[in-house]
């Protein structure tokens, strides 16, 4: 039997054969025995508390600080509701500051070890460790004292590991990825996968989201003449990076003529005419298709009148799409 039992079950023996007339006296007696029992150097709730004197015990502190995880601040941590932080790597890095009572840190689940001890180094640690599995892990990060025996601080938080991407983005609007547009802002739309929370294009242009029905709207401001390979990612919480919808797209505004049909020369006021042989005009028109409802850019205008018979395009005279 230890020094520390032995003292500790004597002592015991010696308090137990009080009365409980001498109830003051046992109460005094635990009072004498526990500090010096602490003293000796004896363990007490499992850890060791060095000796800094005859008389006393000396409980060290020390702290440490997460200030990085996989690389990145608190302030980039991707945390759910929940305070979970999400990770789409199943190597886990945390990196902080400790205190110079710190020996080292060590990551637990429960009260196994998941990684190795990480030393303390002037004011600095660096922990990594591998799950075997995508999950959520509550995780205990522990530093303990220079003795290596007393856990002077810890920190407990929830990491999900998520390591499978979403699916990519799905066209509704076109059927086919290989699109030539008729408009400038013609809308492209589609469907996104329930995990999808962003979504991004290669060219940078801002996309539309709406996450309650999954559905995304991109317009890709071509210009006349314009054509654009542009790729789509559908990102998921722990940022996972979906394969890309690739769109391939052209948009030509060509000039068209507005065209009428006219018969024999009209001497009253023009008339525009679907197929009547009375049909005059006194202008051509032409108008980019890339802007509808616009002036038109080119205009002849004179006193000849048409007689040729052309069809005309559209029924108030004018091309607009």
């Amino acid at each position: 039997m230890s020094k520390c039992v032995s003292t500790l079950e004597t002592e015991k023996r010696q308090s137990s054969r009080t009365t409980s007339t001498n109830a003051y006296r046992g109460a005094l007696t635990a009072a004498l025995i526990i500090p010096l029992f602490l003293a000796s150097g004896c363990r007490v709730g499992g850890e060791v508390r060095g000796k800094a004197s005859s008389t006393a015990s000396a409980i060290q502190t020390g702290s440490f600080s997460i200030s990085q995880f996989q690389g990145a601040p608190p302030a980039q941590w991707r945390l759910d509701p929940d305070d979970r932080v999400y990770s789409k790597s199943r190597n886990l890095v945390f990196s902080g500051t400790c205190s110079a009572t710190v020996s080292k840190l060590q990551v637990f689940q429960g009260a196994s070890a998941l990684s190795g001890p990480a030393p303390c180094t002037a004011g600095a640690f660096s922990l990594s460790l591998t799950t075997a599995s995508d999950d959520a892990f509550s995780l205990d990060i522990r530093a303990r004292d220079l003795s290596d025996q007393l856990t002077l601080d810890s920190k407990s938080l929830v990491v999900v590991v998520d390591t499978i991407p979403p699916a990519a983005p799905v066209l509704t609007s076109h059927v086919s990825p290989t699109i030539a547009l008729t408009t400038e802002n013609e809308p492209i739309e589609g469907a996104l996968a329930t995990d999808t929370v962003s979504i991004t294009a290669s060219d940078n242009r801002s996309i539309t989201v709406n996450l309650g029905t999954h559905e995304f709207s991109y317009t890709a401001g071509l210009s006349s003449g314009g054509t654009k390979l542009v790729q789509l990612y559908a990102f998921d919480f722990a940022g996972n990076s979906s394969a890309p919808l690739s769109l391939d797209l052209s948009f030509n505004a060509t000039m068209k003529l507005l065209a009428l049909q006219f018969g024999a020369v009209h001497s009253g006021a023009p008339l525009a005419s679907t197929g009547a042989s009375s049909g005059s005009l006194e202008s051509v028109s032409l108008h980019p298709w890339s802007k509808p409802g616009t002036a038109p850019k080119v205009s002849q205008s004179g006193t000849a009148w048409l007689t040729t018979g052309i069809t005309r395009m559209a029924a108030d005279g004018q091309f607009d799409e």
